[in-house]
């Protein structure tokens, strides 16, 4: 069965995640004395809040035995790749997408995965970045 939904829902998901949850981007670099300042933080958020930033690198058929990590919206994340995330089985989902910020700049420093549950909805998955 294609998948309906397109790039640029994709784009304008993980836009309006960034909105809502802009510690997913944070939590790549960290934040405080030992992170980005204030100044960097409001440029990272505004660079993230523009669909066009984002570029689809990959899109795949999401093994149903492979386990992912997802964000919410609602669950701030301190430190990227160790909380603020929930693990589910990947028989949940049928479609994944990569999409990486502003790859020239940032190369595969902000990257992650959107998965496509079988009613299209969208699931901002985990971080695959380097």
């Amino acid at each position: 069965m294609a998948s309906k939904i397109t790039t640029a829902d994709c784009k304008a998901f993980i836009v309006d995640f960034v909105k809502q949850n802009p510690s997913v981007i944070l939590s790549i670099y960290g934040t405080g004395p030992n992170g980005l300042s204030t100044v960097e933080q409001s440029k990272l958020i505004a660079e993230a809040t523009i669909p066009k930033n984002w570029k689809r690198e990959s899109k795949f058929k999401v093994d149903p035995d492979d386990d992912f990590e997802i964000h919410s919206v609602n669950v701030p994340v301190r430190r990227c790749q160790y909380d603020g995330t929930v693990t589910v089985d990947g028989s949940q989902f049928t479609v994944g997408r990569e999409f990486c910020l502003l790859p020239d700049k940032y190369e595969d420093g902000i990257k992650f995965a959107i998965l496509e549950k079988p009613d299209s909805s969208l699931v901002f998955g985990p971080y695959v970045g380097d």
